[in-house]
């Protein structure tokens, strides 16, 4: 099987308006796609196809995909700097609780966690390596060589990869420990575990530049929403499909994240500015990011 012909810029165009996609400045055009390859944009413009054809829905303008593109990009800066957030408050609130639930070594112990799952063992080997891979690392060098131990979990947890993480803290045994970490986040530990896992998939997605305005997430979001939740129980789309489960979008990701950086850190603006971003590209179909039919009645996207 041999691969599709080379085009250049100029022959890129040419091919697109053959299929029907208007293009007013041809300049402009060709100047985006020497920046955004024709193939990453590609993939924002199989919704404006209209058949198997490849050709595009009557009226659909470059500069329709150049938006979407631009707001996808924009959506990817706001889930970025939400899950570090999380991230870096979960590192404080784990380490924090665990330590004083036990002792500095709290990691080192099988009994912190469900020790009869082989999931312990591989997270601690993991960690392991990862301090080896850093062993030059000030703070490592220090516990490893000069105290002959492993840094504490405070230190520890700033080694971890976000994944690895949350792999510990969804391997926690005890619950009192769990609800502790989960209190400053506002929502439960259940919810909070779940929820830091499908974190890391829209963190992964994002650093890779990944679409994500419209994909669908492999890991979901096992909501437990108690009606005295009322930002969350108000907001989000508890639909559930044929099997049970809820959205697969990201829709229901963006009400969750809000209602976390407006606890953590209120002062940021979050929710605003995903609610000006979305006031800002009103041309987007966003049902097919999740949101529910009457979201723009919902008191989220009202106040």
């Amino acid at each position: 099987m041999t691969h599709k012909d080379f085009k250049n810029v100029d022959e890129q165009l040419i091919h697109l308006k053959n299929k029907g996609l208007i293009i007013e400045d041809e300049e402009k055009a060709k100047a985006f796609l020497s920046l955004v390859s024709y193939y990453r944009l590609s993939g924002y413009w199989f919704v404006f196809k209209k058949d198997d054809t490849g050709a595009f829905i009557d009226g659909t303008s470059f500069e329709s995909i150049r938006r979407l593109y631009e707001f996808d990009y924009k959506l990817r800066l706001l889930i970025s700097e939400a899950s570090k957030s999380l991230e870096i408050s979960l590192r404080t609130q784990f380490s924090y609780h665990l330590a004083e639930f036990d002792s500095p070594a709290a990691l080192e112990d099988p009994n912190n966690f469900h020790a009869n799952s082989i999931n312990y063992y591989q997270n601690i080997g993991e960690l392991g390596r990862l301090i080896k891979q850093q062993e030059d690392k000030a703070c490592v060098k220090h516990h490893l060589k000069v105290r002959n131990q492993r840094p504490p979990i405070w230190a520890n947890v700033e080694i971890m990869t976000f994944g690895l993480l949350s792999r510990f803290l969804k391997d926690i045994r005890h619950s009192k420990v769990k609800k502790e970490i989960a209190k400053i986040f506002g929502i439960s530990s259940q919810m909070l575990i779940s929820f830091v896992e499908h974190a890391v998939v829209l963190r992964n997605l994002s650093a890779h530049h990944a679409r994500l305005w419209n994909a669908t997430l492999k890991i979901r979001i096992k909501l437990q929403v108690r009606q005295h939740l009322t930002f969350l129980y108000d907001n989000l789309d508890l639909e559930k499909d044929e099997g049970g489960n809820y959205s697969n979008r990201i829709y229901n990701s963006l009400i969750v994240f809000a209602h976390i950086q407006d606890t953590l850190y209120p002062e940021l603006n979050w929710s605003l500015r995903l609610k000006e971003l979305v006031a800002d590209y009103p041309e987007i179909d966003f049902s097919q990011m999740g949101f529910p039919t009457d979201w723009e009645h919902l008191s989220f996207w009202k106040s």
